[in-house]
């Protein structure tokens, strides 16, 4: 018999496993359907985690002492495999659904949101609410014995809780990245009718559990029940009401802390999916660990609401810990890993960095379940029913407090506040636990007026600066500062030369009054390409260099931006490069999720343009894939085009020839572009590309292309980034369809099922490891733009990717002036090309020498 508890355990263990699989998979694909705001996210995570308590309690109430609970497991096990089956087709086919309701409420915000999250309980209720009964389930096979409710109940948490931290692991640097969404699932759909056919085939828990006591346990007790013979429960206690309340806002606690603190961490760790799935993995072997801790002594404890209670005052005080740790993290952290040289090293820097800051709470908190089972589980007639009460209301208290702190909290308090008050909730929990166990009058008030005074100390403890030390850097001074409910938004200045840039909660800022050129540029390209673009998107605005580009253009009569941070309208009047085009009357400002717009729109476009952050950012892959592009395509008009911006110094050829597959397979006239012959970073070679699909050939009239570049304030504009002349724009085109498809023939598109470049593209120099712009504020040497190779390598790339002009050009007198312009402006850039291979040569051979 106790070889078929351990089986049990390793089953629960793999359940637990496929849980955190589904958890990352769905999040992605509602995160397709719905977007990638904090509002639809927060929709998917409600959904998904009431539903894990919903089962909880319904089926813990329906676990009766009777019932074979494994064969009631095996079944649950069947049931979610064949329901996360059919949750891939659900999504694929709701977009219809979808796109109906957000049309229908576009104006009414608060109905479209929880119209979103009505969806995602729709669509995740029956396979989530299976999962929660799960933990019923095993405990009602488990709990045999009165005096062994903790060290069972310890065990089936860290088996279903390693089970997750192992899943999660496993989907964010293994499945995901290798197989794509849909295998991925049907992976964990195996695994689950394994372990459902393990035990219906094996007859596993057919027999009644032996009342042997383990070597490794204490004695049972004299007279002490072994079996569980009453099947009617107690009354709830007292004491059983306090704890499952306790438990309840301790998971609301839990969840905050997880919150602010991914929120925070993503300053010093980047949010690729690789930080996210690390930051995730240690809050899970962090409730894992403390759980394991104490798994030899919770039956041995007296008193175990004295425990609960003292357990959330260390909670409180640990906050006020970490959040000194924090505000330490770079020096704490680069002392142990130094810097990182590698993948390898950067994920070893990221798992130090998150350790240190959500080990310390999570590792206190994952002692409460066993204290809650002891306290709860007062006969053995009712232990699923009363371990699934408990378990559901910590689940309900947990989506209560992701909710509150994403939308109340943080945008009210800020984050330092945020810590203080749920720190300070921890205190007051601790201190109604030892206060309701106290014996006397007089120690009630002590204990009351210890945890009052537990309470206060993180208001004053935690770093005032907490987040806005973590900006600090001596070259850029930190202007600008606001956190709201979609993200920390900052603006910079540099101490000498004044020029800004914004920054989000990542410190990702690649746009700024430096970049001007480059963004404008842009948005004169893809308008001056198109003969008449009345009606414009453009997806990010990031500081409006771009759109003020855009805007300059007098043909273009409606111009509409989509941003998903709402502060930029703050941070525009911080850069007088982008003209003050946010107060421009014919621009509409539109906060949400790009792609999400794009499906929902009925307006259709001449020109749709986008400029989004580096690839190796998490979700930003999801505006390059095939689906997107499609979108796209449904929102153009006949003769329509859309650009896009490939930042290929943070990736490699195979990422780059996957991402315009992507395009070409939907636009078959695709073209590719230099953004410029001169980087204003100093560097002279251009290692950036835009990437412009029409549904038209291009044909370009160049006298009339020269006419509208002649208008003003058309002109002026384009003399300021020293593109006002034909050939001068034209100079920057490498290529169309009939080069690139032989390219790009033997590698896979990014689809949204198999997105690929977002997982590879972290793991190379020229991203810095996923590091990204943190370069900018640490002191990593090493990930420093050393890339000379990189840029050399991509530039000689480029002069084999172009074909002759004339591909593009109309009949017309202007035209051979145009391809001698740029013949001259190709054999500049080879000039200087060939200069830098033979400086790079150069520099190597005295490298080896030495």
């Amino acid at each position: 018999m106790r070889r078929e508890r351990v089986l049990v355990l390793v089953l629960f263990f793999m359940s637990g496993a496929t849980g955190l699989v589904y958890e990352v998979v769905w999040t992605r694909q509602l995160g397709l359907l719905f977007g990638v705001s904090i509002f639809a996210t927060s929709a998917v995570l409600a959904a998904f985690m009431g539903g894990l308590g919903l089962g909880s309690f319904f089926f813990g109430r329906l676990v009766s002492a009777r019932a074979n609970p494994v064969r009631v497991y095996a079944l649950l096990e069947l049931g979610i495999g064949l329901a996360a089956l059919v949750v891939g087709p659900i999504l694929a086919n709701a977009q219809p659904l979808y796109v109906m309701l957000a049309r229908a409420l576009e104006d009414h915000f608060i109905l479209f949101n929880l119209s979103r999250a009505l969806m995602a309980i729709v669509v995740l209720l029956v396979p989530t609410t299976l999962m929660g009964a799960t933990v019923p389930a095993i405990a009602g096979f488990l709990i045999k014995r009165q005096d062994r409710i903790g060290w069972n109940t310890g065990l089936l948490y860290a088996a279903n809780t390693f089970g997750a931290f192992v899943g999660c692991v496993a989907a964010g640097f293994a499945l995901v990245p290798t197989l794509g969404l849909s295998t991925t699932v049907y992976t964990a759909v195996a695994v689950n009718l394994g372990i459902a056919a393990v035990i219906l085939i094996g007859g596993v828990g057919s027999r009644e559990e032996a009342t042997t006591t383990p070597a490794d346990l204490p004695s049972q007790a004299p007279g002490q029940d072994t079996v569980r013979t009453d099947p009617e429960p107690s009354p709830i206690s007292r004491d059983a009401k306090l704890a499952i309340g306790v438990f309840a806002l301790s998971g609301f606690a839990a969840l905050g802390y997880e919150v602010i603190w991914t929120r925070a961490m993503i300053v010093h760790v980047h949010n690729t999916n690789y930080a996210f799935t690390v930051m995730l993995g240690t809050f899970l072997v962090g409730l894992a660990l403390g759980d394991v801790l104490l798994i030899r002594f919770y039956d041995r404890i007296q008193r175990p609401l004295v425990w609960l209670g003292g357990s959330q005052l260390l909670v409180a005080l640990s906050v006020v810990l970490t959040s000194i740790i924090y505000a330490s993290l770079r020096t704490l952290s680069l002392d142990v890993v130094d810097q990182p040289t590698g993948f390898g090293s950067a994920i070893l820097l990221v798992a130090l960095r998150a350790g240190l800051v959500l080990l310390p709470s999570t590792l206190i908190l994952g002692i409460s379940f066993p204290l809650v089972a002891r306290i709860v589980c007062n006969d053995l007639g009712g232990v699923s029913r009363s371990l699934g009460r408990a378990y559901a209301a910590n689940t309900w208290g947990a989506v209560l407090g992701s909710l509150a702190t994403a939308f109340l909290l943080i945008p009210i308090f800020g984050v330092r506040g945020s810590l203080a008050l749920l720190s300070g909730l921890s205190a007051v929990l601790g201190g109604v636990c030892l206060v309701a166990t106290a014996s006397t009058p007089r120690r009630r008030v002590g204990w009351g007026a210890a945890s009052f005074a537990v309470a206060l100390i993180p208001g004053f403890a935690i770093p005032t600066t907490l987040l806005t030390d973590a900006y600090t850097t001596e070259q850029w001074k930190l202007i600008y500062y606001r956190e709201g409910v979609t993200d920390s938004t900052g603006v910079y200045e540099h101490v000498r030369s004044k020029a800004r840039f914004l920054t989000y909660g990542d410190l990702r800022g690649t746009s700024g009054t430096f970049t001007a050129s480059l963004g404008k540029r842009e948005g004169h390209l893809a308008h001056l390409l198109h003969p008449n673009p009345t009606h414009s998107l453009q997806i990010g605005f990031g500081v409006g260099n771009t759109l003020s580009a855009v805007a300059l253009h007098p043909e273009v009569e409606q111009l509409d931006c989509v941003e998903l941070s709402p502060h930029v309208r703050e941070t525009a009047p911080f850069f007088w490069t982008n003209d003050g085009v946010i107060d421009d009357p014919k621009v509409r400002l539109v906060i949400d999720d790009g792609r999400n717009f794009l499906m929902r729109t009925e307006q259709r476009y001449e020109v749709i343009g986008l400029d989004p952050p580096e690839i190796f950012t998490a979700d930003i892959v999801n505006l390059y894939t095939r689906e997107f592009y499609e979108l796209a395509y449904d929102a153009l008009t006949d003769d329509g085009l859309v650009l896009n911006w490939i930042p290929t110094y943070t990736m490699g050829e195979r990422e780059l020839r996957m991402l315009v597959r992507s395009m070409l397979e939907v636009f078959p006239e695709t073209s590719l572009w230099l953004q410029g012959s001169i980087v204003e970073t100093g560097n002279p070679l251009s290692n950036m590309l835009l990437i412009i699909g029409s549904k038209q050939p291009l044909r370009i009239d160049v006298d009339h292309l020269a006419r509208r570049m002649r208008t003003s304030p058309v002109r002026e504009s384009l003399e300021e980034i020293e593109t006002a002349r034909p050939e001068e724009l034209l100079g920057l085109y490498l290529g169309g369809p009939s080069r690139l498809w032989p390219w790009v023939e033997d590698v896979p598109p990014a689809i949204d099922d198999h997105t690929r470049v977002d997982f590879t593209s972290p793991k190379l120099r020229q991203a810095g490891y996923g590091f990204g712009m943190l370069r900018v504020f640490e002191p990593f040497d090493k990930l420093a733009p050393s890339d000379r190779n990189h840029s050399l390598e991509m530039a000689m790339l480029y002069q084999d990717l172009r074909e002759p002009i004339e591909s593009i050009l109309a009949d017309g007198p202007g035209r051979d002036a145009v391809v001698k312009g740029v013949a001259v402006q190709r054999r500049r850039y080879d000039r200087e090309v060939e200069k830098r291979r033979v400086a790079d040569a150069a520099r190597s051979r005295r490298i080896f020498v030495r």
